[in-house]
């Protein structure tokens, strides 16, 4: 059975991109071995966003109102009778316009996102490893002591997220907002939930 499942974790390691190939490979030190490997499901992954979507269709249907009347004005008046503070007005409303096409299109950006992803529990740590640009990438190791508050959110059909801490990430407020930490949107939560146990244990 060792056999089957390492054979079946080289696959999956061959169907990667090779950018995040190439970042895991290079992460593992001697004697680490993977024990469970995934990617995000993609269209699970982009349901995370569906709220900053939700939020923008009225917010970006209200601005392109606003901008539309501005581009009104502008072409009434002409270009040549249009003071500095109309000009302003106008481009400020284009920002938040150009706002709202981005919360629009969070959800398509998240399900392209989900493919620069990958999770792993070896026999030492969960990782992390998130391609970026120009053949760049993070890692982000979870190590057992820091596992000892497993939450899991699971889906009927058994999908779902295995969150391991919250970190703090700055604000401008001054009061750090909390950021999950974990694998999400990945088959089997249980499952996984269950081998990262195992790592914790031993």
């Amino acid at each position: 059975m060792g056999s089957v499942r390492y054979a079946r974790i080289d696959d999956f390691l061959e169907r990667m991109p090779d950018q995040l190939r190439s970042a895991i490979r290079g992460e593992l030190v001697s004697g680490e071995q993977i024990v469970w490997i995934e990617q995000p499901i993609p269209s699970l992954y982009a349901r995370r966003m569906l709220h900053v979507v939700y939020f923008g269709i009225p917010w970006t249907a209200a601005v392109l109102f606003v901008v539309s009347r501005d581009m009104a004005k502008l072409y009434h008046l002409g270009w040549s009778q249009v003071g500095f503070d109309v000009l302003f007005d106008w481009l400020f409303n284009l920002g938040f316009f150009v706002a709202g096409l981005a919360m629009l299109a969070s959800s398509y950006l998240a399900r392209r996102y989900a493919g620069r992803l990958a999770y792993l529990v070896t026999n030492r740590r969960a990782i992390v490893v998130t391609a970026g640009l120009r053949g760049s990438f993070s890692v982000r190791s979870i190590w057992p002591r820091q596992l000892s508050l497993l939450h899991r959110r699971q889906h009927v059909d058994g999908s779902g997220d295995l969150v391991f801490l919250e970190a703090a990430l700055p604000s401008t407020d001054e009061k750090p907002q909390p950021a999950e930490v974990g694998f999400f949107a990945i088959r089997d939560v249980k499952a996984v939930a269950e081998k990262v146990n195992d790592l914790i244990r031993y």
